[in-house]
């Protein structure tokens, strides 16, 4: 929409300040009201303005509203490397943690968490782990170049089962072959048992005289207690350009679930966990004559891929590397791997005109 401007009654075709300022205070007030009313108009609009790059400098996390879990809605005992919500993997060290990350709905209608998020993220540790010097949730945000040499801010909601301290912080990783991993010092927050707003403002370094390799990526981590037992929610993520945390804009679900499939797609529906014995949105080719002859089928992936995903067929029975011809349990076999999509199919023998298979593209940092 046009930028339109419409100063306050006072200030319309005068040539001086509608009253005499009292003070210095004052006459500082009468100046800056203008150009507050603009801020505000800027913060408000901004997400509908047509700029290529204004999404990321809006906000550079996806799915901050944790709002796609196409993996799963509840993970127990995750192993460290485990990504939960789309683009959030749990990282840990230690023995004997026995936690669970989990989906959490919002009351509808709730207001203490603004703008009406369905979702938010649980991290329970119920047995505390040994020997342990980090627990994480992090995301990395694709190239290394992202917002290197500029001040950015992180935002988010957060609250725990009791007073504890959750800490946010950022690392330069440059790629396979490239420079070491910088660390980016945050801040540590002191949760409640309340929703609380936090924000912290860093300045990323410049990435003169780096050396980049593949699988670059600029880090975002939360760092939980370690070494104890805790429940802490996070809600509503957000990094944007600048010295100010701008209100949190939350993206459809279309969109957000596309920007999660550039680096991992199902064929199982949403809300249907890969594995899963289900055959809805399962792919399928009839030949129309039986044959003891392989059969394979091309497939194209709903979003281009980061980079050449590592794909998974599943068959009826959710059994991964598997596919069905003539039943379940027949050896899968791809090829042509790309960004693009995939040819898969079986060099199994079974006299069978049928090829159905379920699978998933990973093409995660």
């Amino acid at each position: 929409m046009p930028f339109q401007f419409n100063p306050p009654d006072g200030f319309k075709n005068k040539t001086a300040f509608p009253t005499t300022p009292a003070s210095e205070d004052e006459f500082r007030a009468q100046m800056w009201a203008p150009f507050e009313q603009v801020r505000d108009y800027i913060n408000q609009h901004l997400p509908t303005l047509d700029t290529p790059s204004m999404g990321l400098y809006r906000n550079a996390i996806i799915n901050g509203n944790f709002d796609v879990w196409q993996r799963g809605t509840s993970f127990s005992n995750p192993m460290s490397g485990t990504y939960t919500a789309d683009r959030w993997i749990n990282l840990y060290d230690g023995t004997g943690q026995q936690h669970t990350i989990s989906r959490q709905s919002f009351i509808p209608g709730q207001t203490d968490v603004p703008n009406n998020p369905s979702y938010f993220v649980r991290v329970s540790v119920t047995s505390a782990a040994s020997g342990q010097t980090f627990n994480v949730l992090h995301q990395r945000i694709e190239s290394v170049r992202t917002f290197a040499g500029k001040t950015v801010t992180i935002s988010f909601w957060a609250k725990a089962d009791a007073a504890r301290t959750l800490a946010a912080k950022f690392f330069q990783n440059f790629g396979s072959g490239g420079s070491s991993v910088v660390g980016i010092s945050g801040e540590s927050f002191n949760l409640t048992t309340n929703w609380q707003k936090f924000s912290c403002t860093v300045t990323i370094p410049s990435i003169s005289g780096k050396v980049i390799g593949p699988g670059d990526n600029l880090g975002v981590e939360f760092f939980f207690p370690v070494g104890e037992t805790f429940v802490i929610d996070i809600a509503q993520v957000q990094l944007n350009e600048g010295n100010v945390a701008l209100p949190y804009q939350p993206r459809s679900f279309a969109e957000e679930l596309a920007l999660c499939q550039r680096y991992f797609e199902k064929s199982y529906d949403i809300n249907t966990a890969p594995g899963s014995t289900n055959i809805n949105g399962m792919i399928q080719f009839n030949s129309g004559v039986p044959t003891i002859n392989p059969i394979y089928i091309p497939v194209q992936f709903k979003v281009a891929k980061r980079i050449a995903p590592t794909v998974t067929l599943y068959d009826g029975a959710g059994a991964p590397g598997m596919v069905y011809k003539g039943g379940n349990g027949k050896t899968a076999s791809l090829s042509r791997v790309g960004v693009s999509g995939f040819v898969g199919g079986t060099a199994d023998s079974t006299n069978s005109s049928d090829l159905v298979f379920h699978y998933t593209a990973d093409a995660e940092l």
